[in-house]
C-alpha cells in the first residue's frame, strides 16, 4: 500500500508562497465490555436551577487587573466589529441566544499584545454566590473563542473569599487557529459544592493570540443525569486514524474502525448505557453499561458497510436508563459525523458534506509566518488498489488571499517527507509529479478555490 503526501491539499490557505522547504521558517500566527445489567429506575423529568447569573451589563461588578504590569486587560465590550482579535470577530448570533449588546467581556489579544510579550489577564467577580444548599454545580457560559498556541483561558474558583483560588482551564480540546461559538459547561463541584462564599474569575494567559469572548455566566445546579456522545469516529481500519472528508470508491479501506465516547457530565452514575449508531442505510448498536459521574467510556468495533458513491450522515445516540428524550439535557446525547464516497475527489476536510454545525475551519498562508518563503503544506492520503492517477489538487483560499500569488503542488512519498526530504515522487516516465507554479487569479480568489494541474 502506497501512503503519500499531497502538498496543499483540499485545506483553507491565506496568499500562499511555497518554495523549498526550510525547517527554520519562524510562525506569526495563524493566528484531532459487556456489564452487569442493572434494574431500571423510574425515570423523572429533570428541571434546571439557575443559582446565580451574570450577563456583564452592570460594569462595577467587575474587578479588571493583570499580573504583567501593563495595560493588557480585559474590557467590557459592546462592540460587533469582525475584526476583532484578528478576525475572531464579535458573536454572530442570528437566534439572539447570547445578550452580547448589552455587555461581555472581551480579552483582544491582537489587539493588546505585541510580538515577544505575554499576557497574564483577570478580571473578578466583586459580589460571592451562596452555594451551600447545591452540593453539585456547574458553570455556564456563552463564548466565542479562537486559541493559538501559547493561549490559556481559564476559570478559577475561590471559596474562602479569594484568598485562594482553584483553577479550571478551558478549551484543552480546542484546535489553534479555528473559530468556536458555542455554549459551554464546568463541572466545578470540587471548588463550589455545598460551599457558601464562591467567588470566580476570568483569566486569559497569552502572548499575541487571539481573542477570547465571554458572556451570559451562570452557575447551576448539576442535572443528576446527563449522559452525553462526544467524539464520534469512522476511520478506516487502515487509515492510521485519519477520517477523510471525500474518499473515491477505489480507495475505501476495507473495514472501518466504528464508535464514540459516552461521557456522564451527571451527578449519578447512568446504568443501562446504549449506543446507537445510524447512517440510514446502515446501523451499529453498542451496549455500554454503567458510566459513573465525571467518567468517559469508549465504545465501537470493526465494521464491514457498504458503502457506494453518495453523502453519509451519522447520529450517534447514546442513551441511559435514567435520562428521558424530554429532558433539557438530552440534546446532548446526539453527535453527528458525515463523510462522503466519491468517484474521483479525496479530501481530508468535510467542508461542504459536513453539517452546518461542524463547518469550523482554519486558514495557513502567507500571512501566517514572518519569513513565508520556504513553506511546505501537506496532507496524507492512503491509495489503494485501482486507478491512481492524480491529475490535479484542488485549494480551498482563504480569505486573505490576493490575486498574483504563486503556488505550487507536488506528491511526495512519506518515506521523503519523514525523513525531511522534498522531492517529489516519479510517474511511470520519470517525470517529477510536480506542477509549474501556478499564479492565483482574481476569478479564483472570487470563487474561493483554485486547482492545479500537474504537467503530466
Amino acid at each position: 500500500m502506497k501512503k503519500i503526501y499531497v502538498l496543499l491539499g483540499a485545506t483553507f490557505f491565506s496568499t500562499l508562497v511555497l518554495a523549498q522547504k526550510n525547517s527554520a521558517v519562524k510562525m506569526r500566527k495563524e493566528k484531532n465490555p459487556i456489564t452487569e445489567q442493572m434494574p431500571t429506575p423510574k425515570k423523572e423529568h429533570q428541571t434546571k436551577v439557575t443559582i446565580w447569573s451574570n450577563d456583564f451589563a452592570t460594569a462595577s461588578d467587575w474587578a479588571i487587573s493583570n499580573n504583567t504590569n501593563d495595560q493588557q486587560d480585559w474590557v467590557i465590550s459592546t462592540s460587533t466589529a469582525t475584526n476583532l482579535g484578528y478576525g475572531t470577530g464579535a458573536w454572530v448570533d442570528g437566534s439572539n441566544t447570547v445578550t452580547n449588546e448589552n455587555g461581555y467581556a472581551l480579552f483582544d489579544s491582537d489587539f493588546v499584545g505585541a510580538d515577544g510579550g505575554n499576557q497574564d489577564a483577570l478580571m473578578t467577580y466583586t459580589g460571592s454566590v451562596d452555594c451551600s444548599a447545591y452540593p453539585n454545580v456547574v458553570l455556564e457560559f456563552n463564548q466565542r473563542i479562537r486559541m493559538w498556541q501559547t493561549t490559556e483561558t481559564i476559570f478559577e474558583i475561590s471559596n474562602d473569599g479569594g484568598t485562594t483560588w482553584i483553577p479550571f482551564s478551558v478549551n484543552l480540546d480546542k484546535n489553534v487557529s479555528t473559530l468556536y461559538q458555542e455554549n459551554a459547561q464546568i463541572n466545578i463541584t470540587s471548588a463550589a459544592g455545598g460551599q457558601s462564599n464562591v467567588k470566580l474569575r476570568l483569566r486569559y494567559i497569552g502572548s499575541w493570540d487571539y481573542a477570547w469572548l465571554v458572556d451570559d455566566l451562570k452557575i447551576v445546579e448539576q442535572p443528576a443525569n446527563d449522559i452525553r456522545s462526544i467524539s464520534p469516529f469512522f476511520a478506516g481500519t487502515n487509515n492510521e486514524g485519519i477520517e477523510y472528508g471525500r474518499t473515491p470508491l477505489v480507495h475505501l479501506d476495507a473495514s472501518y474502525d466504528v464508535g464514540g465516547y459516552a461521557y456522564n457530565f451527571g451527578a449519578a452514575a447512568a446504568t443501562s448505557v446504549i449506543a446507537d449508531v445510524d447512517f440510514g442505510s446502515f446501523n451499529f448498536s453498542y451496549t455500554v453499561g454503567s458510566v459513573p459521574s465525571g467518567d468517559t467510556l469508549i465504545y465501537g468495533n470493526t465494521e464491514n458497510p457498504s458503502t457506494p458513491v453518495g453523502v453519509y450522515s451519522g447520529l450517534y445516540t447514546v442513551s441511559s436508563a435514567e435520562e428521558l428524550t424530554t429532558d433539557p439535557s438530552y440534546t446532548n446525547n446526539v453527535a453527528k459525523r458525515n463523510f462522503a464516497v466519491t468517484t474521483n475527489l479525496y479530501s481530508v476536510d468535510g467542508i461542504g458534506v459536513n453539517p452546518a454545525e461542524l463547518q469550523a475551519t482554519a486558514s495557513l498562508g502567507s500571512n501566517s509566518f514572518d519569513t513565508p518563503t520556504g513553506t511546505i503544506f501537506a496532507n496524507m492520503y492512503h491509495l489503494r488498489g485501482g486507478d491512481n492517477v492524480i491529475n490535479s489538487i484542488e485549494i480551498a483560499l482563504g480569505t486573505g488571499t490576493t490575486a498574483n500569488t504563486q503556488i505550487q503542488v507536488a506528491i511526495i512519498d512519506t518515506a521523503e517527507l519523514f525523513a525531511d526530504g522534498s522531492q517529489p515522487l516519479l510517474d511511470l516516465n520519470g517525470n517529477e509529479a510536480l506542477s509549474n507554479f501556478y499564479v492565483i487569479t482574481a476569478a479564483d480568489v472570487a470563487a474561493g478555490k483554485a486547482t492545479v494541474f500537474f504537467n503530466q
